[in-house]
């Protein structure tokens, strides 16, 4: 089963639906099936500031679709088209399938329904109704086109990614498919007793990496024939387990780049574009604004040490330390969640850095056992706990959601949640462990101290940051030596001076994949 999250293209999205939307919001829409025929009832619409919400327990009691709601968990989901669509209250993410999708603006729970922005919903129902999704923004109405005619595979869709493109099939059942065989410029995937509905597959204009499709019925079923526009480095195929899809994917040597012409030249406006393209890639990446989260503060001193030193304290001091070394030496943009003594929620941090536009978020800490003293450093990145002693250190930093007047926008971290809340990092996850990795020997360097290792947990506060982001417990609060190296400003300078460090070399790093890139 693979596991993903994926970002709405919802920028340009907006802008072509909001230019053709007119100026007053309707108070509601239609839904009309294949038949022609009208809902009986109109599914609700409402405003929040500049973002239109529809009523998703509307749409699917109008679609008549199977629903199931869980109270206690917020989550709310329903059959349409080609998958299931699960929603949770409070949240962005949406699971479709076993696959994550992320929205622009959590969801919302009120008036007993669920509410989602109208915008991005209209793009996912446009991925699970592959044979057509229209909305008329002029009466409010829209048109779904279910699955038609027969045949296993009844619909196809192509989308274009960072690094080549992904052809989704929709089949109707489970399927048994042979390897895809890659000849110069064609992709053969051969599925055993299949059949497919051709009007369909045809009617969707190919894109990306595929110029034409071919359909083939031979004696162990039916073969596709993928013409491509230019060679491709891989291609590998898979079937969701959940949503029946297969997965397709074509991997190309140019990030985010269009394909050349047929005959394999690319004009002076494609080179420019292809350009611009990799050059917007590359910016994506580049670290130009560090977040540094200082942990606890305010009402909630974290740890304390044996003598007395809190852990707000320390962990305040280091962070200013390390932003001025940031902005004075690597002139880089710096922004703390906190620079004074105060109580910040675990959500507001990492929503803070999204909104300031991070590039890298850094959580500072300090370590303490409820036994014993301790010793030595450690960082985390994001992912379920692998054992009882991250999972431990995840459950005291997450403590902190006691002083918070509401923790209605945090959920258990069950594996399950982790689909639908930990998924934003799924992109970064790599680079988090890698960053994580360079911290651990920049502190080994600087400090001296025993170094314990990169491990993973559930920490609320890095859930949503759409950035490579860790935790760092830099010392043991519970050990009597160092509490005390921690009252130091030599000590403190030391954990600051590795930070920094391990910034400039997770930047060279970057740059380096960047600069691979750009030469392909």
């Amino acid at each position: 089963m693979k596991f993903g999250c994926k970002h709405l293209p919802l920028l340009v999205l907006s802008l072509l639906m909001v230019a053709s939307a007119p100026s007053g919001a309707a108070n509601f829409l239609t839904l009309k099936t294949s038949s022609g025929k009208q809902a009986n009832a109109p599914i609700a619409l409402r405003r929040s500031g500049a973002v239109s919400y529809v009523d998703l327990n509307g749409f699917a009691a109008a679609l008549k679709a199977d629903v199931y709601s869980n109270e206690q968990k917020r989550t709310f989901s329903f059959a349409a088209g080609s998958a299931r669509l699960k929603w949770t209250a409070d949240n962005v993410f949406v699971q479709i399938g076993t696959e994550c999708w992320q929205l622009p603006t959590p969801v919302i729970f009120q008036d007993g329904c669920y509410w989602a922005p109208l915008v991005a919903f209209l793009e996912l129902l446009a991925i699970v109704y592959p044979s057509g999704m229209e909305f008329d923004w002029n009466n409010y109405q829209l048109s779904l086109q279910p699955r038609k005619g027969g045949g296993d595979i009844y619909g196809i869709a192509y989308e274009q990614k960072g690094n080549g493109t992904l052809v989704r099939l929709f089949c109707s059942r489970e399927m048994t498919y042979s390897a895809p065989i890659i000849r110069a410029k064609t992709v053969i995937l051969t599925l055993e007793h299949a059949s497919a509905d051709g009007d369909a597959l045809s009617r969707v204009q190919p894109a990306g990496a595929v110029e034409k499709l071919a359909l083939e019925k031979i004696a162990q079923g039916l073969q596709l024939t993928f013409e491509l526009a230019a060679p491709i480095l891989e291609c590998t195929a898979w079937q969701d387990e959940e949503s029946r899809q297969i997965h397709l994917s074509l991997v190309t040597q140019l990030v985010s780049a269009p394909i050349p012409g047929r005959d394999g030249t690319r004009s002076a406006g494609e080179s420019e574009e292809i350009n611009q393209l990799l050059e917007r890639e590359q910016q994506k990446w580049k670290v130009d604004c560090v977040v540094i989260d200082p942990g606890h503060g305010g009402k909630d001193p974290g740890a304390i040490g044996v003598t007395g030193l809190k852990e707000k304290e320390a962990t305040l001091d280091i962070a200013l330390r390390l932003k001025q070394l940031l902005m004075k030496d690597a002139g880089l943009q710096v922004v703390l969640t906190r620079e004074d003594d105060r109580f910040i929620g675990l959500n507001q941090r990492t929503k803070r850095a999204n909104t300031e536009g991070g590039k890298l978020f850094i959580s500072i800490h300090c370590n303490s056992l409820k036994k014993g003293s301790g010793s030595g450093f450690e960082t985390y990145f994001l992912k379920p706990a692998r054992s009882a002693k991250a999972m431990e250190v995840a459950l005291r930093e997450n403590s902190v959601i006691d002083y918070e007047e509401s923790t209605n926008g945090y959920q258990e971290l069950t594996e399950e949640n982790y689909i639908l809340l930990a998924m934003a990092q799924s992109e970064f996850v790599r680079e988090s462990e890698g960053l994580a990795a360079i911290v651990q020997r920049k502190m080994l360097l600087n400090t001296g101290l025993k170094d314990r290792g990169v491990d993973q947990a559930g920490f609320y506060v890095l859930v949503g940051a759409s950035m490579p982001a860790i935790l760092v417990e830099t010392a043991f609060l519970s050990s009597k030596h160092e509490e005390k190296l921690l009252k130091t400003k030599k000590f403190r300078q030391q954990v600051a001076q590795a930070l920094y460090e391990s910034v400039l070399d997770f930047m060279k790093q970057t740059e380096t994949a960047n600069h691979d890139v750009s030469a392909e």
